[in-house]
């Protein structure tokens, strides 16, 4: 078991409603092995790739996205864009944060800059510096709630699911992260909150 085996699965529904598995961890997420890939070419298909006990998940990143909630009301999701890119070199992501004042923050995530990456609830989370720069990506408020997604067609929640009559196992991360961007860039929109500028 990996140190990020102790996850709770759940159910999250897409804006436009179908159903998907996330999972939340109260003790750590692992970028590597549930977001990013930790293949750096492609396996041989008679050695299939198993994972060192320090990783979760699946070798290519089985996720697709994970929100963060942050104790000082910031929600960071961290998105793979690429999703079928099994390699981590060639995996891309991008970030998008927003703040509790409404403050929308967004810019592409190279994949170098996850890599050994973690988020551990009631700690601050910090990303390594990506090539070419040399300040690492801080979040100085302490980590309150981490919740992977796999929201590609391979993560739709079967309907005969007996989860899905659990409404005690439903989160619905995605829809509020997307009305606080949405609200973000309304308000930036009428002169009263700041989208900042894509790097």
């Amino acid at each position: 078991a990996g140190w990020d085996s102790t996850q709770n699965m759940v159910v999250v529904k897409r804006d436009n409603g179908d159903p998907h598995w996330g999972a939340e961890y109260p003790n750590i997420f692992t970028f590597d092995g549930q977001l990013r890939s930790v293949l750096d070419e492609i396996p041989d298909p008679n050695n299939p790739p198993r994972l060192d006990a320090m990783f979760g998940g699946d070798p290519t990143g089985a996720s697709t996205a994970v929100i963060i909630a942050f104790e000082n009301g910031t929600t960071l999701t961290v998105k793979k864009d690429n999703p079928e890119e099994p390699l981590s070199g060639r995996q891309r992501f991008s970030l998008t944060a927003v703040t509790k004042d409404g403050t929308l923050f967004e810019r592409p995530m190279p994949t170098e800059t996850l890599a050994g990456a973690i988020a551990v609830p009631g700690k601050p989370l910090v990303f390594s510096p990506a090539v070419g720069e040399t300040d690492s990506l801080v979040f100085k408020s302490r980590v309150a709630r981490i919740t992977s997604l796999q929201l590609s067609d391979k993560g739709k929640v079967d309907p005969r699911h007996p989860t899905l009559q659990k409404p005690e196992r439903h989160r619905d991360v995605v829809a509020e992260m997307n009305g606080r961007v949405r609200r973000a860039k309304i308000s930036a929109a009428a002169g009263q909150a700041t989208v900042q500028p894509t790097k």
